[in-house]
């Protein structure tokens, strides 16, 4: 679709076009492009481009709602952390996303309705998501477990942990370093790299340049 823009494109406004790497420039003062039908031609072939590309997806607050459907269903199953193909997985699973959104053609991929929707939810609160620092393909499906679980299992004093069932991380209570290894066991089945970005990116950890090693980190809770 975009070289049979271009190629319409330059048919139009011929020398009046400048088109560069994800941007263009008409000078509307010359050729075609200072009459009215050539915009509107212009104008008209867009419309179609857009129409193509969007007309097998249902709108994205559809998808949304059928993503935010199945939250409860999935915490429940024991999910904390997508990635963005991961969720596209589930989505499709459940008959949540159209056929066409596979990828192919001039469509969207389904990973990127994925990341879209995960976005729009963010910004509901329903989910966390588009952290950055690293976290860019992290979707935290389970908001109450990351404040609640793993950020308080990290800046909680050890006392207060036992007493509100969080899982307890045994570092050294000297100097509050955690370990990789401590994470790992106090969180099974979870990415521990995802895990300690999540913490650092909240501010409850910072990397230990302290030569204990690598992977290892100080928390707040920890030693306080």
């Amino acid at each position: 679709i975009v070289g049979e823009l271009h190629a319409r494109a330059r048919e139009v406004f011929g020398d009046a076009l400048d088109l560069g790497d994800g941007a263009f420039a008409v000078d509307a003062r010359r050729g075609v492009a200072s009459g009215e039908e050539g915009t509107a031609a212009l104008a008209r072939r867009l419309a179609d481009a857009h129409a193509r590309v969007v007309a097998p997806l249902p709108p994205l607050p559809t998808i949304c709602d059928k993503l935010r459907e199945r939250l409860p269903e999935w915490k429940e199953g024991g999910a904390t952390l997508l990635t963005h193909a991961e969720l596209a997985d589930r989505l499709a699973a459940a008959d949540a996303l159209p056929e066409a959104a596979d990828g192919g053609g001039a469509g969207i991929g389904r990973v990127e309705i994925a990341r879209l929707a995960a976005e729009y939810l963010g910004e509901e609160g329903d989910v966390v998501a588009h952290l950055g620092d690293g976290l860019d393909d992290t979707v935290v499906v389970d908001p109450e477990w990351l404040t609640g679980t793993l950020l308080a299992s990290v800046a909680m004093p050890p006392l207060l942990r036992g007493k509100n069932g969080v899982a307890t991380i045994e570092g050294d209570a000297a100097t509050g370093r955690v370990s990789r290894a401590e994470i790992e066991r106090a969180f099974p089945g979870h990415d521990a790299e995802a895990l300690l970005k999540l913490c650092r990116h909240f501010d409850v950890c910072f990397d230990d340049d302290g030569g204990k090693g690598e992977g290892e980190g100080e928390g707040e809770g920890e030693g306080e």
